[in-house]
């Protein structure tokens, strides 16, 4: 196995295809870890290609172990989510798939709130290009709601701090449910649409509080806590649910 500073494997679960990026970095530590992009690898690549080559076997073994403990997980990774027929529920709207299949570039538009996707009909391309097709679908769905998560902001916002709001963002990001800037954008993750509406409620609320203390102080929080009584089911809510929530 050659040194790079980052490489992925394919591991067949037999029901899916899961990536594991191997990440070479500064850092003496050696870490496993598992989220929606996959599983991850990381540690530093002064390390002889035998000491490597353990580790990665060992981290493969982990990412094992780990989707045999969280099977749901597997759902992330089965591209066949994307068949003709099916149906991307979110929680403002429902999206049904009309598929083609061909050998070029991943396209897709929506038109009367169906999806027109054309991909491969290769389950390891698909594996490959889950990631492009994800973000395909994220921005044709961020657009069409994007009026309707406006909408809620601005009735939160006018029932709780009635702050000034520049700019309102959809992003497809995994780091986190939503942000805000000192120039008063808001910025929520398009994943946030896969929640139930008392969440996205309560993620709404945290970002309108950073206007008021742009710090997780003792301040802010008792904001919060003024503002939403809902803030620590629905932080349980996001730990325990978040791998449903994705294109």
């Amino acid at each position: 196995m050659s040194i790079s500073s980052k490489e992925t494997i394919v591991l067949n679960t037999g029901n899916c295809f899961v990536p594991i990026t191997v990440n070479y970095n500064s850092k003496k530590n050696i870490r496993f870890r598992f989220s929606s992009r996959g599983g991850a690898i990381s540690m530093p690549p002064f390390l002889r290609q035998s000491e490597k080559n353990a580790f990665i076997k060992k981290g493969i073994e982990w990412t094992k172990e780990y989707l045999k403990k969280n099977s749901h997980w597997e759902q992330t990774f089965q591209g066949d989510k994307y068949e003709h027929g099916n149906v991307i529920n979110t929680t403002y709207k429902s999206f049904p798939i009309i598929r083609t299949d061909f050998a070029g570039k991943i396209k897709g538009r929506l038109k009367d709130s169906t999806l027109y996707l054309s991909i491969p009909n290769d389950p390891i391309y698909q594996f490959e290009s889950l990631h492009t097709i994800r973000t395909c679908i994220h921005k044709l769905i961020s657009k069409d709601l994007l009026p309707i998560l406006e909408k809620q902001v601005d009735e939160v916002n006018d029932q709780t701090l009635q702050v000034s709001i520049n700019k309102i963002n959809l992003k497809y990001n995994q780091s986190n449910w939503g942000s805000c800037s000192s120039n008063r954008n808001l910025s929520f993750s398009s994943r946030l649409l896969f929640t139930p509406e008392w969440v996205i409620k309560s993620v709404i609320k945290h970002e309108l509080a950073h206007f008021k203390e742009m710090n997780h102080s003792t301040a802010f929080w008792n904001i919060v806590k003024s503002i939403d009584d809902t803030h620590a089911e629905s932080t349980k809510w996001l730990k325990d649910f978040s791998w449903k929530c994705d294109f």
